[in-house]
């Protein structure tokens, strides 16, 4: 009887301070009573927010660490590892932007930050990063239409971003996916894949399909909504070409174009066909942007010299004109999820 008194009196008085507008946050002894033995149904009454998720303050820094993706069927898969990068600015209180980077084949997570440089813009700017390992004895991601491990990517990001949002004071709204070549792949496979958890990806060197043969090509599937994306591709690629090129037309095995890319885009986006272009003084870099349904953006960006690398940090010819990494998080920043 007495306990039933008490756990009245309790959800008397929050329900009175949630009604006069007195809290916004969880009481001192909330805490006590927010697992399932002691906080009943009763709490179902409770204002939404009023009790706030517990936050693990990590202190900045580097760390590597491994997560269980319980979904994934590939035993060897189960057990993934990434980089995770907290910049100086977090305190687990204010909500922040995650990124995702994800490095090419070949790669590590690792040489993926140092290359990108992603980490002090990190620091600048407040948000966290994290750098996944691609599975396998050549570690490559798998988008669907490339051999691979096998291991199930989606899941894998899918798991990890739900990580993040649990133990991370992260916002919703701004989850965002960077990648390089293969790596940009899977980001455009996370887009089409992911659009409720996902705001916007960026890619450099990447494709949404291959050629095994003559008339036999794997492509993405149809994406399942509109998603903001960013793309660079050098004109002068040899690894992705810009444009169908001769070999394509004639069935050699390869990359499809970056230019299906941007159709496929201008499609499941549904953009605005009249895009807004920029061009930098010597005419290098075109930017051309548009304006696409559910309030999101798709802006391609071409290099004329531009070949298959970062551009800004490994590609030095357009490293004068455009940095890949402080453009990607300018994209980023000003296209959260709507």
């Amino acid at each position: 009887m007495l306990a039933k008194i008490k756990k009245w009196f309790i959800e008397f008085i929050l329900i009175t301070l949630a009604i006069s507008g007195c809290t916004r946050s969880a009481p001192v002894n909330v805490s006590s009573l927010d697992s399932g033995e002691k906080a009943g149904k009763g709490f179902s009454l409770l204002p939404e927010g009023l009790i706030k998720k517990k936050v693990t303050i990590t202190p900045p820094g580097d760390y590597v660490q491994t997560l269980t993706v319980k979904e994934e069927k590939l035993e060897g898969a189960k057990t993934r590892s990434y980089g995770l990068h907290v910049p100086v600015l977090y305190d687990g209180k204010t909500a922040v932007p995650l990124v995702i980077m994800l490095h090419s084949t070949g790669m590590s997570s690792a040489d993926f930050a140092q290359m990108t440089r992603f980490n002090a813009i990190s620091d600048s700017n407040g948000f966290v990063v994290l750098y996944p390992d691609a599975f396998g004895e050549k570690p490559i991601w798998n988008p669907g239409f490339l051999e691979s491990s096998g291991a199930n990517d989606v899941v894998f990001i899918s798991t990890l971003i739900d990580h993040m949002l649990k133990d991370f004071s992260i916002d919703p709204k701004k989850v965002f996916i960077g990648g390089y070549f293969d790596g940009g792949m899977m980001a455009y496979k996370l887009a089409a894949a992911l659009p409720e958890k996902i705001s916007a990806v960026g890619v450099v060197g990447a494709s949404i399909g291959y050629q095994k043969a003559a008339n036999e090509v794997a492509t993405l599937e149809p994406a399942l909504a509109p998603v903001s994306v960013f793309a660079i591709h050098g004109i002068l690629d040899e690894v992705v070409p810009y444009e169908m090129n001769k070999a394509l037309k004639k069935g050699t095995a390869g990359y499809m174009p970056g230019s299906d890319a941007l159709k496929y885009w201008l499609q499941y986006n549904g953009c605005d066909p009249n895009p807004t272009v920029k061009k930098t003084k010597n005419e290098n870099v075109i930017k051309t942007s548009y304006s696409c349904q559910n309030g999101t953006g798709l802006r391609w960006i071409s290099i004329w010299d531009g070949n298959h690398e970062w551009p800004g940090i490994t590609d030095k010819k357009a490293s004068k004109t455009i940095s890949a990494s402080e453009a990607m998080w300018e994209f980023f920043i000003t296209h959260p999820r709507p």
